[in-house]
């Protein structure tokens, strides 16, 4: 009698188990990690928001953005630059609302001289004015060590200045009414309303020059914009400050920072009113918020386009924050800047900048006795995790390559990146050049899965981290934990897979919760370099991106589709990068400005007048395609002579400069604000009132 013969079933072919009663195929596990991680991507984004915003209703003690924002369309009715008219008003109005909260209130005009000498694109600069600083004082117990709240209330000639800053100047106004409201604080508070910021830091160095006040200041904290929307981050300390930092952390409940932001802002070529007390050694926080750049500077800059959730988490931060500090001996000893960064925005890890080594130290040899546990087995060689390495590499470099090749074409087909650097659909072009760096690493995954197996390759991608996180601990300390933290828990992954252990299920959970500190540290801070940098620097996010994909290659399942998957991810980058290519037609969101064409002085009904604030050139007329009336070409991106569309020339005949007069009020000696310019092989040129800039010398701030 003959007996059934069965065959053995392949071992591929059999059902992975994780555990007890659970029995996933590889895939099937594989996917389910990636949405894990996925989700937490998703949560950290959608928590990158200000909170909502407090009714006007709400009790006296409490900071209401509804309240706040009536003061910013007081301020911000029309542009009021140093020496207005409009800036007279604007001044009268603090005053009034101080003096109505019963606060001593100063107002003294004073001479300020600021000389930034030689800046980073080649100019000389120096600003000279007559400021009007706007001084109120909230008398504590104690008058020993004041603690300093700064906000400019001056605007550019551009636009009526309602984010930059007038919605900083309201947050102070109602901070102010909300602490009348408590009792007496420990310190005094000091109210400083700044004039002449955006010409170069005139009321803050007049105020640090000539009042006794900062000599005796135990913090300054300053507020201001450099966008319409998006969340308020504290994104530069002063000397000492780790105190401050500590009771930011403790009191705030929703505090979006990181000492990353602060090792950075050092490399900018940017400057604040808090600049100017951090050089007098005063320690200090600094808040802003830098979504909607297009509209900084610009006629846009009204209180409409004001995102009055921004305007919530400014109060957010100044009342819990003053009334914690004012109460504390800002006289005590102060403390080094720690390393601090926030999770989800929800709350802050903040611990000493010494712990920098000994967390690096262990990130790197544990990812060393990972490796070391895969060369052993021989499921990882040395030859495969350099070719990895080298495979990973050139991934990100050719996402970086692409983003850095094509952001200044695309983003050249919208008017405002030749003035901004970025355009009003910034973020849709960001998501199409992650699209193609995922395509670019999931291709790179297809081309290890057969040469090199999918340990290698995972191995190779995070030797970039382990290089890194060694590297910044030396040399940018603020920025280690960027790295180290993640490389911490991915070595704990790369561990699992070289060691096998544990089977199946349970080990793919394992890697995407290790996956997921990661991608909650990177995914915010992609979003905010993009806002920060613009779209002309959008490659810094990409590389940011691409690394924090590659510590998710082992979550990657071992299928033939990774090729599909692949291209899908770069026609889904071809799309949106197509999409935020196109010109939209205007709309109440988002009218289109022409970013040059916010240089130009507005006159009072806010028509743009004949005059141009630089001298000669008419940036108004800049990025509209015309006709050369000489040489009959027509280009794009040249600037005419005059702000009129009539003898517009391209400089094939280099005509003369032509000086267009400035309104009356602008060469009244209270304004005396120059910027000279010296040029290579030429003479210096002077031009009255530039408003190309925020500052000295930069076309944004924080500012």
């Amino acid at each position: 009698m003959s007996q059934a013969v069965t065959k053995p079933v392949p071992r591929h072919a059999l059902p992975r188990t994780g555990g007890p009663g659970i029995a996933l195929p590889a895939a099937a596990a594989s996917l389910a990690s990636l949405l894990l991680v996925a989700a937490a991507a998703a949560a950290s984004l959608l928590l990158l928001q200000p909170p909502a915003p407090v009714s006007r209703l709400a009790p006296a003690d409490q900071f209401s953005a509804e309240r706040a924002m009536d003061h910013v369309r007081a301020i911000a009715v029309e542009p009021h630059p140093a020496g207005s008219p409009a800036q007279a008003a604007a001044r009268d109005y603090i005053v009034a609302q101080l003096a109505k909260l019963g606060m001593p209130v100063s107002v003294r005009g004073e001479t300020s001289v600021n000389d930034f000498g030689q800046t980073p694109y080649g100019a000389t600069y120096r600003a000279a004015a007559t400021v009007e600083n706007v001084v109120g004082r909230l008398p504590g117990r104690t008058s020993a060590h004041p603690l300093i709240l700064l906000a400019s209330y001056d605007s550019v000639p551009a636009g009526p200045g309602a984010n930059n800053s007038a919605a900083a100047v309201a947050a102070l106004i109602e901070t102010a009414r909300a602490l009348r409201t408590g009792p007496r604080l420990r310190n005094d508070v000091v109210f400083l309303f700044t004039d002449g910021e955006e010409y170069g830091l005139l009321g803050a160095k007049a105020f640090a020059e000539r009042n006794p006040w900062v000599r005796q200041a135990g913090a300054a904290i300053n507020f201001t914009s450099r966008g319409s929307s998006g969340p308020v981050v504290m994104f530069q300390t002063g000397p000492d400050s780790g105190e401050l930092v500590g009771q930011l952390a403790a009191v705030v409940p929703r505090t979006f920072a990181s000492s990353l932001y602060d090792e950075a802002y050092r490399f900018f070529p940017n400057a604040t009113d808090l600049s100017v007390f951090i050089d007098r050694g005063v320690p200090g926080l600094n808040f802003a918020y830098f979504g909607g750049f297009d509209r900084n500077h610009s006629p846009l800059d009204t209180a409409a386009s004001v995102d009055v959730r921004s305007v919530q988490q400014l109060g957010d931060y100044a009342l819990p924050l003053t009334r914690r500090l004012a109460d504390l001996d800002l006289g005590a000893p102060r403390s080094a800047n720690p390393t601090y960064f926030d999770v989800l925005g929800r709350f802050t890890v903040v611990y000493p900048a010494g712990w920098q080594l000994p967390l690096t130290a262990l990130a790197v040899g544990l990812w060393t006795a990972a490796a070391a546990a895969g060369l052993g087995r021989r499921r990882l060689s040395v030859r495969g995790l350099l070719a990895g390495m080298g495979l990973f590499v050139a991934a990100v470099v050719a996402a970086a390559g692409v983003a850095a090749a094509l952001a200044g074409p695309l983003g050249g087909r919208h008017a405002e990146f030749a003035y901004y650097g970025d355009t009003a659909n910034g973020t849709t072009y960001l998501a199409g050049f992650v699209s193609l760096a995922v395509g670019a690493i999931v291709a790179a995954a297809a081309l290890a899965r057969r040469r090199l197996g999918g340990l290698g390759l995972a191995f190779g991608a995070s030797v970039p981290w382990a290089a890194l996180a060694a590297a910044t601990a030396f040399v940018a300390p603020g920025t280690n934990y960027l790295f180290a933290w993640p490389l911490l828990f991915a070595a704990v992954a790369l561990g699992a897979g070289a060691l096998g252990r544990p089977a199946g299920t349970w080990r793919r959970l394992l890697q995407a919760v290790c996956c997921v500190p990661a991608v909650v540290l990177a995914a915010p801070l992609v979003v905010l370099l993009a806002q920060t940098l613009g779209l002309q620097l959008v490659a810094v996010a990409v590389v940011l991106a691409a690394l924090a994909m590659g510590l998710l290659l082992p979550l990657l399942p071992r299928t033939r589709r990774q090729w599909a998957a692949s291209a899908g991810a770069a026609a889904l980058g071809v799309a949106l990068l197509g999409a935020a290519t196109v010109p939209a037609a205007p709309t109440a969101a988002h009218p289109r400005t022409r970013g040059p064409a916010s240089s130009c002085i507005p006159t009072p009904a806010g028509r743009r007048s004949g005059a141009c604030s630089r001298a000669g050139r008419g940036p108004s007329c800049r990025n509209r395609p015309r006709r050369c009336r000489t040489c009959r070409r027509r280009r794009r991106g040249w600037s005419p002579t005059r702000c009129a569309t009539g003898s517009a020339r391209c400089g094939c005949a280099s005509p003369p400069r032509v000086a267009l007069p400035a309104p009356s009020w602008w060469s009244t000696p209270t304004s005396s604000a120059t910027r000279s310019t010296a040029s290579a092989g030429g003479p210096a040129a002077t031009a009255a009132g530039s408003s190309c800039g925020s500052g000295p010398f930069r076309r944004g701030a924080p500012s």
